[in-house]
């Protein structure tokens, strides 16, 4: 059985990468695989961010890595794209402030992927996390299935977001200095 938004993410990942767009890679420190890739490098890498202003945990699904290239404590630069489930947009950080009705910082990573918000036995991990930022770029996209690529500022670090076309209507106006809220799939 195909993961139908998997299949999807990993078309428009490769896409992203043979086009050679400008793809930030991030320094991360391996910590392990919590599923050992496939014969198709597909798995999933616990890993810890060393760049930016802080350092926070993050569950990566993986494409084209094999086990023997993520080995526990190494340190890897790979590309990390992003795709909203969600997302809310603010004009600015004061609307963010006055609207959004978070506690959270205009610029802020909850690995939420990573551990239950409660106590919970039956809890799986996933490659998610709520991430808050500013748009840097924006880019309009010829691609089937995709809206737009995005640039995300947070926490010193450029992210780099495809926005797919359910998502259209929610970021129809948004433009570069807004501030961006959501859930987010991690892959690299």
């Amino acid at each position: 059985l195909i993961d139908e938004p998997l299949m999807v993410h990993r078309m428009c990942y490769n896409h992203y990468i043979i086009d050679e767009r400008k793809v930030h890679n991030m320094k991360l420190s391996v910590q392990n695989w919590e599923i050992v890739p496939d014969s198709d490098g597909m798995g999933m890498l616990n890993v810890f961010s060393e760049e930016g202003d802080i350092e926070f945990p993050l569950l990566i699904r993986t494409f084209d890595i094999p086990e023997d290239a993520a080995p526990e404590n190494a340190e890897l630069d790979i590309d990390v794209i992003l795709y909203p489930e969600s997302l809310r947009i603010f004009r600015d950080e004061e609307e963010y402030r006055q609207k959004s009705g978070s506690h959270r910082a205009a610029e802020s990573v909850i690995p939420s992927g990573c551990f239950p918000p409660r106590p919970d036995p039956n809890f799986v991990k996933s490659n998610t996390a709520l991430i808050n930022g500013r748009i840097l770029s924006l880019e309009e996209s010829d691609q089937e299935g995709i809206f737009k690529y995005m640039e995300l500022e947070c926490l010193g670090l450029v992210l780099d977001v495809i926005v797919e076309d359910h998502l259209a209507d929610t970021f129809r106006d948004a433009q570069p200095g807004n501030i961006v809220c959501g859930r987010f799939f991690i892959e690299g």
